[in-house]
């Protein structure tokens, strides 16, 4: 399923809303996905400029105890294994813990009361400049998981959020934490500069 501004040729379901972009456009967007999908037990977000490894879609609720990837299935999971990509040279950066809407999944019902509120807050309300679901948005249940290779998210000058390519660029440091940096190969991809050529070939081929 798709979710876009203009129409899509990808998955079975695509769904246009004729929007100009925007945080509040942001959550409309992720709600009329998820009242499309109430079909859906468990939810996977994507977002159209991060490579998701396999490993990402390995998380599995309700699995078999002996799954190292097994969780309750309640709450809400943010996969915090990728590293940040910069779409201009292919350098490389990572940050512990790091909480992103497109490493996030959770069951349909979490997902789904929390996105509708946030409509009808920010609507009311204005945004706040919080985008990703947790406590400081009502959700308590909240959990971190790595899966076995990264996914890589590529940024660029039309992302949403602002880039941070330094430590210092940080005003709270602890979002700076594990900070490392990288123009080589990263685990599952290989040599990052080709995927990323590969990636701008298949961007500019569609």
């Amino acid at each position: 399923m798709a979710v876009g501004l203009k129409p899509l040729d990808y998955g079975d379901v695509t769904i246009v809303l004729p929007l100009q972009p925007g945080p509040l456009t942001l959550h409309k967007q992720i709600l009329a996905g998820l009242k499309a999908a109430t079909d859906a037990d468990w939810i996977f977000f994507c977002e159209n400029d991060v490579l998701y490894h396999p490993s990402h879609f390995a998380l599995d609720p309700m699995g078999p105890d002996e799954d190292p990837n097994t969780v309750p299935g309640d709450g809400i999971y943010y996969n915090t294994n990728v590293w940040k990509v910069r779409y201009s040279d292919g350098h490389c950066v990572w940050t512990d813990d790091l909480q992103q809407t497109s490493g996030l999944s959770g069951d349909w019902w979490t997902l789904h009361d929390h996105y509708e509120r946030r409509v009808t807050e920010i609507e009311h309300d204005g945004f706040d400049r919080h985008y990703e679901p947790g406590p400081k948005t009502g959700i308590r249940e909240v959990f971190n998981w790595m899966s076995a290779f990264p996914n890589l998210d590529i940024r660029h000058d039309k992302t949403m959020t602002k880039s941070k390519w330094s430590p210092s660029a940080f005003r709270n440091k602890r979002y700076a934490v594990g900070w490392r940096e990288t123009d080589g190969e990263i685990e599952g991809w290989g040599n990052v500069r080709e995927v990323l050529q590969s990636f701008v070939a298949s961007v500019a081929g569609g």
